[in-house]
């Protein structure tokens, strides 16, 4: 029993979940007055590359709230192709961000889970939000005790002047996520502390949108802790508020916990009723999961009442909802499997452009190197006034042999990745054999270049002797009388 209550419980947060960072979104995008005609328009006429992310970026939370799934994974990619042209840590995280909530959404919480704490590497400016979504995420997978690390973290980070629109709502999501934490651990006195200072924090707000959210966690609290009658009361508001605001998921969720409360007192009629409220709604906004639940509550409670035929109608209702939900699972799956792999292939074409744009650079600041390098033996060797060490010149012709080996290492390195398969034996075998053309090459030249060195020097201590020599002898002619 305590098992398939944990499991109750966790199916409860993953909608509650959902539904909630849903409303978040909504929210900021509300916030921040999407246009999606002025979106488009931006990103049109948009002249530089930052321009043409932020536009995507707008885009991209406007179908993330609209439920355009498509055009929101289409949107990332084209975030973060931007984002890693201009190599910028940030806009990449930006966009890890986007793609992490575009996985939650679409039900993928460990891609979900992965493009969030890829974004937490790169961007700790908003690791309070970040926190706040992974702990939201480990609460959904039942894993609370990492859920409350992380949500600990996050609430550490609010202080008294976080008064944007988007601190205050993530400061409330903070306090709702840690007492689903409690209420998965059982833990209702700890749940309800953080459920009311949720509601106090909204309230502060004025939020609506998260409200019914908010009274259905507290309605949880006080049946985990046993007060029915204050559970009750909080579930009709929920149950109130959701549908005020046409919120179909919490409608769902409350009236069929309450349904639940009601029927393990025995009143099954009024059971029914609050069922059927929740079914009918989930009915009319085609909310699958909601269907599911409605019908299973339905067809316990007329088991209950022995009306076997509308136990039958619900429970084939049920059994068909659930099958349409396993297959759109399935080609959510293959969807995210296609997604990570044009994600991971266009990762590794940006790396290898950008390899190939590093190696093309080092060729050209070899071939500086080298052109400095012989410019330098050249003009020590013409210079018919400079006598040159002739350690100077071997020491240069060492430098010019290493920056000619990595120049030609550089040149050659694709070539031989490609025909040896990268296979570490065979590409040092290549490098040796390089090696062994350059290294008698290079003695050879510097062999000539120190014989003619040699020479070069000789004849100008020649030439300077002979100078001097002329010179004592025309100061001797001038002193004779």
């Amino acid at each position: 029993m305590h098992l398939q209550n944990q499991n109750n419980w966790l199916t409860i947060s993953a909608k509650l979940f959902v539904v909630c960072f849903l409303l978040l979104v909504s929210i900021i995008a509300q916030a921040q007055q999407p246009d999606i005609n002025g979106f488009r328009k931006k990103l049109q006429t948009a002249t530089t590359q930052t321009e043409k992310w932020q536009a995507l970026n707008q885009l991209n939370r406007y179908y993330l709230t609209t439920g355009k799934m498509d055009s929101c994974i289409f949107t990332s990619q084209q975030m973060l192709t931007i984002a890693q042209q201009l190599k910028s840590d940030t806009l990449i995280a930006n966009t890890y961000n986007a793609m992490a909530n575009a996985f939650l959404v679409k039900g993928d919480f460990n891609f979900a889970l992965e493009f969030y704490f890829k974004a937490l590497e790169l961007n700790k400016t908003r690791a309070r939000f970040l926190n706040t979504n992974i702990g939201g995420l480990y609460v959904r997978i039942g894993n609370y005790d990492e859920a409350l690390k992380y949500l600990r973290k996050s609430q550490a980070s609010y202080t008294a002047d976080s008064t944007t629109l988007i601190s205050r709502s993530y400061k409330t999501w903070t306090f709702m996520y840690l007492s689903y934490a409690f209420n998965g651990l059982h833990q209702g006195d700890s749940a309800l502390y953080y459920g009311q200072l949720a509601l106090e924090n909204n309230k502060k707000n004025s939020d609506g949108f998260v409200y019914p959210a908010i009274l259905f966690n507290v309605a949880l609290a006080h049946q985990e802790l046993g007060d029915h009658d204050l559970a009750e009361a909080y579930y009709k508001k929920a149950i109130i508020f959701s549908d005020s605001t046409h919120n179909p998921i919490i409608l769902s969720l409350a009236t069929n916990n309450y349904s639940k409360l009601l029927m393990s007192q025995g009143n099954y009629t009024s059971a029914k009723n609050i069922a059927k409220q929740g079914f009918e709604a989930a009915i009319k906004s085609n909310l699958k999961a909601g269907i599911v639940d409605g019908a299973e509550m339905l067809r316990k409670i007329y088991n209950h009442l022995n009306k076997k035929d509308s136990a039958y109608y619900y429970a084939e209702m049920q059994f068909a909802y659930k099958d349409s939900i396993a297959s759109q699972q399935k080609i959510n799956e293959i969807q995210n499997m296609t997604f990570a792999k044009q994600l991971k292939d266009n990762e590794e074409q940006i790396k290898a452009d950008q390899a190939k744009e590093e190696r093309e650079q080092n060729i050209q600041y070899g071939l500086i190197a080298i052109t400095l390098i012989t410019f330098l033996i050249l003009f020590f060797l013409l210079s018919r006034s400079i006598a040159v060490n002739a350690r100077m010149i071997e020491f240069l012709g060492v430098l010019a042999l290493l920056i000619v080996f990595e120049f030609v290492n550089l040149l050659l390195h694709p070539f031989f990745g490609k025909i040896t398969h990268h296979s570490p034996v065979l590409m040092l075998l290549a490098m040796v054999s390089i090696a062994a053309l350059l290294v008698p090459a290079h003695h050879y030249v510097e062999k000539w270049v120190t014989h003619k060195l040699v020479e070069k020097n000789n004849a100008v201590r020649l030439a300077a002797a002979k100078r001097t020599i002329e010179k004592l002898e025309g100061n001797i002619s001038a002193t004779r009388p």
